[in-house]
């Protein structure tokens, strides 16, 4: 089948998480053209929401901070839109009580992402293929819909914004050679797994305000109470996040035997309550516990860039202002 070629861009972007988003909102700002490309039927990467079982859960990132004025730039946007509301500034278990407010999208962690890739162009459910170089020193992203076309873009840069494993095995199907002295950085990047559980009840759950809780120990490290946090208030549902070294033991196990211990961990703030429904979810990159040890990465000789949480760090801060610098090298580059 031969590929269809969508409308040129400047920039590809594969990866439709903060990091890509904000990359891309940059550039379009400055007026440049880009394309985000994601595999999934939808934006944000880990800030994620989920409807089902009659519930709605944020079943990722469950909120972010601010500390940086380069972010707080957008979020003032943000909270004039109506995009984002604070959630709370304190809670009993917060390891840094600095009064930081606690930020969360008005309809799910994902509200943000949806609204940018609204202003974006923007491929979702397209699998990336592969990438090479042309002799000429441009880009071919050859993409697959699911169940739909073949597609293919030619383009000046292309930036990485997926996990860093994903990302470079990408350019190593595609024949793609980084510089030697960037890979030692690159391939120190490591990132630990979790398993989460998606949970309704018949009644509501007893959290503590603001509704979110850290356990100590094993299994559980957040409990977090979707219908006290305003987002399903028709149902009591409940995001369970396992500890790495739980996901990590139980990662290929069978569901039943990974719900069965989560479970019965988070009785205790089920109110007495009957568990209506239980799900997992597998996060194999949740978050990285060793980063890249700079903002993003810039290859000049190869027009290719790369963002996120391997390079920022696993805060939604880290990722978000990781693409945001990328996006700003980018547009202070000359134009073709």
């Amino acid at each position: 089948m031969t590929a269809s070629s969508p409308p040129p861009a400047d920039t590809v972007i594969v990866g439709a998480g903060i990091a890509g988003l904000l990359c891309a909102d940059t550039l379009r700002r400055a007026g440049r053209e880009v394309v985000v490309l994601d595999k999934g039927r939808g934006p944000g990467g880990r800030m994620a929401t989920r409807a089902e079982a009659g519930a709605t859960f944020d079943h990722g990132a469950q909120f972010f901070t601010v500390r940086t004025e380069l972010l707080q730039e957008r979020v003032d946007e943000w909270l004039a839109a109506g995009w984002i509301r604070e959630w709370f500034r304190e809670a009993p278990w917060d390891s840094s009580p600095g009064g930081h407010p606690r930020y969360v999208g008005v309809e799910g962690m994902s509200t943000v992402a949806r609204r940018l890739a609204d202003q974006l162009p923007f491929q979702p459910s397209t699998r990336v293929e592969r990438v090479t170089r042309s002799e000429d020193g441009h880009w071919q992203v050859n993409a697959r819909e699911y169940g739909g076309r073949d597609l293919a873009w030619t383009a000046r840069h292309l930036v990485l914004t997926a996990p860093l494993p994903q990302s470079l095995h990408l350019l190593g199907k595609g024949g793609v050679r980084l510089p030697e002295e960037s890979l030692p950085a690159l391939l120190s990047v490591d990132y630990v797994r979790s398993l989460t559980a998606l949970v309704t009840l018949d009644g509501p759950a007893d959290l503590p305000a603001p509704g979110g809780v850290k356990p100590e120990g094993e299994p559980l490290s957040w409990i977090g109470d979707n219908q006290q946090k305003g987002l399903s208030p028709d149902r009591a549902a409940l995001t369970l996040h396992s500890t790495s070294h739980f996901g990590d033991t139980h990662w290929e196990a069978p569901e039943e035997e990974q719900l069965a211990p989560l479970l019965e961990a988070a009785r205790p703030w089920f109110g007495g309550h009957r568990v209506l429904s239980a799900r997992i979810h597998r996060w194999r990159y949740n978050q990285p516990i060793r980063t890249a040890g700079r903002d993003f990465l810039w290859e000049e000789d190869l027009g290719l860039g790369m963002a996120g949480d391997a390079f920022g760090g696993p805060r939604v801060e880290g990722s978000a202002v990781s693409g945001m610098l990328l996006g700003r090298l980018l547009a202070r580059r000359p134009r073709a």
